[in-house]
């Protein structure tokens, strides 16, 4: 009976020391950085005379902004891991508007829009992640006629990979200071017409078009580690260990 006590008390000890195992006591550390990004208007104009075409474009347009986050401070412990993780959401607006005043009908004119929206690090603490977006805005105009067409292209979400994002190990995440990530928002626009004749586009039109585009979101940067000192059981579940297997001992000796 007195063995069966004992044995007890060893379990009781071997539980106490699981409850206590340091993989428990893992803590986290979160930081969340938002942006919100709108690109300067890009703007065309195309005008057709005489067979000759003059193209005014300020394509490309750029919009960026740095994400600050600060690096872990290895006095907190030993880091374990880090997660990235982002969620945002990105829209544009395109337009054509068009006069005809060629000999020619059934031209479709086009705005193609290229959107792209990227998150890069300068230091190569993540893989570059991106998504393009790709859409236009048209409308067909007949002899001495005009058109105007207005296309969104809204609400599309862009959010961490399934797979996760890559990053550098974790050794470049500790350190005093801060690190960047970049969100970065390029638009452009692209005119077009169909059937195509090429760089004269349509005898005696004029027709033009804008892009509006943003990009707004959160980023998140998760340190998991292992706190400073908790590698140490404490010492209540040692002295409940060392008594059930002194108890064992004991009563060996007393069985003998």
């Amino acid at each position: 009976m007195r063995t069966k006590v004992l044995g007890m008390s060893v379990l009781a000890g071997l539980f106490a020391l699981a409850a206590e195992n340091p993989d428990a006591s893992a803590a986290t550390m979160t930081q969340t950085e938002s942006f919100t990004l709108t690109a300067p208007q890009v703007l065309y104009t195309v005008t057709t005379e005489d067979s000759t075409a003059t193209v005014t474009n300020n394509s490309t347009q750029t919009a960026f902004q740095d994400l600050t986050f600060n690096r872990f401070d290895s006095g907190l412990g030993t880091l374990t891991g880090v997660t990235i993780t982002f969620s945002t959401t990105f829209g544009a607006t395109a337009t054509v508007t068009v006069q005809n005043n060629g000999d020619s009908s059934g031209i479709d004119f086009f705005s193609d829009a290229s959107v792209d929206h990227a998150l890069t690090s300068a230091t190569g603490l993540i893989d570059p992640e991106s998504s393009l977006q790709l859409f236009n805005a048209t409308c067909a105009a007949g002899i001495n006629a005009g058109c105007t067409n207005t296309q969104p292209d809204d609400g599309i979400g862009f959010d961490t990979p399934p797979g996760g994002v890559g990053l550098a190990p974790l050794a470049s995440f500790i350190g005093s200071g801060t690190f960047n990530l970049t969100a970065t928002l390029n638009s452009a626009l692209t005119p077009r017409i169909s059937p195509d004749n090429g760089s004269a586009f349509a005898d005696n039109s004029t027709f033009g078009g804008t892009l509006d585009a943003t990009w707004n979101g959160d980023v998140k940067v998760v340190y998991t580690f292992e706190p400073e000192g908790t590698s140490v059981p404490l010492p209540s579940s040692l002295y409940i260990l060392v008594a059930g297997l002194g108890g064992i001992a004991l009563a060996r000796r007393y069985h003998r």
